[in-house]
């Protein structure tokens, strides 16, 4: 083992090393730029993807209206008889 001095040593840099992180990770500007540049990779912009989902979902909503629509004739046509 050793002497006292180098366990108080021991013993402070176990209890320094942790609450330094800590410390360290917790400052906003020791990780912001790095936080940024993952939340781009994990998270590209998908504003040409979610302008496609919305002509999609408008060629849906078009493509029922007429199906409601044929439908509505069809069953109108069938009353008549």
């Amino acid at each position: 083992m050793g002497t006292w001095k180098l366990e108080a040593l021991r013993v402070a840099i176990y209890m320094t090393f942790p609450v330094g992180t800590f410390w360290w990770f917790n400052q906003p500007e020791n990780f912001e730029a790095w936080l940024i540049e993952q939340r781009k990779l994990l998270y590209p912009d998908n504003r040409k993807g979610r302008e496609s989902i919305n002509r999609t979902r408008a060629l849906l909503e078009k493509r029922r209206a007429v199906r409601m629509e044929l439908e509505l004739k069809r069953i109108e046509a069938e009353g008549t008889h």
